[in-house]
Parts: structure tokens; sequence; C-alpha cells
């Protein structure tokens, strides 16, 4: 008498489980930790721009999320509702991508494309009068390039509108 999920389904899944269990247990295993010269690139890299790149990050986002959260509402959002959007989305950044977190994985990163003396290099630099003054920059010159943008936002969007009209005509 056979049951209705069947013994022979249940027996080739767990198969293919027991054949899976290394794989996932090898891509869930932690990276091996990156040199500590990548380390202290990368901290120099997001240290005290780690917020000021959060910050800026999220002034892209957030209109998207607004547009999106309206949408799923059914209608605009109030402006206290987009302050709380922003407010969420920035505590699950820092839930999701601590400080120390996102720079291990800035390291791990920099070390599939730098050899270590690149990376010393880099760090020479970074630690240098205008590495350091670059490092300062960073916020302003993430804000300075979002202005930059903005002032030929509706043009690119009307420009790629044009071309996707183009490429994908109907």
């Amino acid at each position: 008498m056979e049951d209705r999920v069947g013994t022979r389904g249940v027996f080739i899944a767990l198969v293919g489980l027991a054949a899976l269990c290394p794989a996932l247990a090898a891509a869930q295993a932690p990276a091996p930790a990156p040199p500590t010269t990548a380390l202290a690139v990368s901290r120099l890299m997001t240290g005290e721009s780690f917020e000021a790149s959060m910050n800026q990050m999220m002034k892209m986002v957030t209109p998207a999320m607004s547009a999106m959260m309206a949408a799923q509402l059914k209608r605009p959002l109030t402006p206290a509702e987009e302050r709380t959007l922003a407010t969420a989305f920035q505590r699950t950044f820092h839930h999701v991508y601590p400080q120390t977190l996102f720079e291990a994985e800035t390291a791990a990163m920099l070390t599939r494309h730098l050899t270590d003396a690149e990376l010393g290099e880099l760090l020479k630099f970074y630690e240098s009068s205008v590495g350091v003054k670059m490092m300062a920059l960073r916020p302003l010159l993430l804000q300075e390039g979002e202005r930059l943008f903005k002032t030929r936002q509706q043009q690119f969007a009307e420009h790629l509108r044009g071309e996707l009209a183009r490429e994908f005509p109907r």
C-alpha cells in the first residue's frame, strides 16, 4: 500500500537534500578574513564617510520607495509617513549592514580585484594628505554629483524614454 506522498518521492527528496548539504554548508561558511591591509583600506574608505554615503544613498532611493509605498496604499504619503519610511530604511540598513560588516565585505571585494602590493599603495594614498582630503571631501562630492545629475534629470528621463521607445517599439 502506498501513501499519498509516496515513499519513493520522499526518499528522492532526502537523497537530493543530502547531496546539497555540502554545497549549502560551503555557501554559508564565513569567507576567510581579508588581509589586514585590505581591511585598513576599507575602513579608511567607509569609516567617517559611512553615514554620509548611506544618507546619499537614502536620498537617491527615498523617492522610489515613497512611490512604491504610495502605490501600495493607493494614496500619497504624508510628510510624516515619508520620514517614517526613511527612518525604517535607515534602521534596516544598519541592521543588515552594520558598519563593521560593510567594511569587512568591502575589504573582501578589494582583495578580489587588487594585489597585496596594490592595496599597500592604496593605503599609502589614503593616508597621504591628498588621500585624507579626498576622503573628507567624499560626502561633499557625492552631494555635488547628485545636484549635477538633478540639473539634467528631466533631460535624461526624456532622452531615455525616446531611446527605449526606439529600442522597444510596440
